[in-house]
């Protein structure tokens, strides 16, 4: 965790001083990507206890190697990177931001506006709830703080 929290540190105080405005001038797609790299890069240090088996994780991330790998585990790993992904680009086109518009800046929601984002709200907890009871054990991350 205090690896974790340097690196979060490091990133945000290179921020302020320049990485902002540089990643700007890069433009939007880069600066997703860059963004998305340094997250999963960190949460792998705040997900394991031993420094050694982030470094050999992070190791295994960028190597691309997909021999000797269960398949269930492929896929369900696919499956979160393809909707990581979608997520993290949508914002950049077109209809990504007017989605952003609508949900977000809408300033006069009507009730059946407000019924079926709560609606879509509801599904996708029952699904997540669904997804982390079919896991079997999965020990709340805090516990070990």
């Amino acid at each position: 965790f205090v690896i974790w929290g340097g690196f979060h540190g490091f990133f945000l105080i290179l921020d302020r001083l320049f990485l902002k405005k540089a990643l700007k001038k890069m433009g939007g797609f880069f600066s997703v990507i860059f963004t998305y790299t340094l997250v999963l890069i960190g949460w792998v240090f705040f997900k394991l206890e031993e420094f050694s088996e982030a470094t050999a994780y992070i190791g295994k991330m960028f190597s691309f190697d997909f021999i000797n790998k269960s398949s269930e585990i492929i896929s369900s790993f696919n499956f979160t990177v393809v909707l990581a992904i979608i997520f993290s680009f949508i914002g950049l086109f077109k209809f990504g931001q007017k989605w952003e518009q609508k949900l977000y800046y809408n300033t006069t929601p009507t009730l059946t506006w407000s019924v079926s984002w709560m609606s879509i709200a509801i599904l996708i907890l029952i699904v997540s709830i669904s997804s982390l009871a079919a896991e079997g054990f999965n020990p709340f991350i805090y516990f070990r703080f």
